[in-house]
């Protein structure tokens, strides 16, 4: 967007240069003047409507937090979405005398963090991007 405004300008600067150089006259200046700063404005008002979208870093983090514990995660969601986190955090899932038992998949279980997805780590793609963001 910023790129996109900086070459509206841009024209704009050289629309004037045509002017001043008699290339154009003055009434096809002000016909693309107008436009240009119409197009400005529409492209300034979109900026200011995709900051509004973007997440500030309290939101980020209160995002990232329960992501890193299963408990407070599962706490957190819906039914349907607790069975999914189930299914997919835990390999041999049983009841046994009216208790759930789980047994987590190796991948949770991993102590050497150079096993480890980079989103568990923290060092991965994602929470660099969000940090990037800020």
């Amino acid at each position: 967007m910023e790129l996109r405004i900086a070459q509206t300008d841009d024209r704009l600067s050289r629309l004037t240069d045509l002017l001043i150089d008699g290339a154009i006259d003055r009434k096809e200046h002000a016909e693309r003047k107008k436009a240009l700063h119409r197009e400005l404005v529409t492209l300034k008002a979109e900026r200011t409507s995709l900051a509004d979208k973007c997440l500030s870093e309290d939101q980020i983090d209160r995002f990232l937090e329960p992501m890193k514990n299963l408990a407070e995660l599962h706490i957190l969601l819906e039914p349907a979405e607790k069975r999914y986190l189930a299914e997919n955090c835990f390999s041999i899932r049983s009841v046994v005398r009216n208790k759930p038992s789980l047994e987590p998949y190796s991948w949770l279980t991993s102590r050497d963090f150079s096993e480890l997805s980079p989103l568990v780590t923290q060092n991965g793609p994602l929470p660099e991007l969000y940090r990037a963001k800020r």
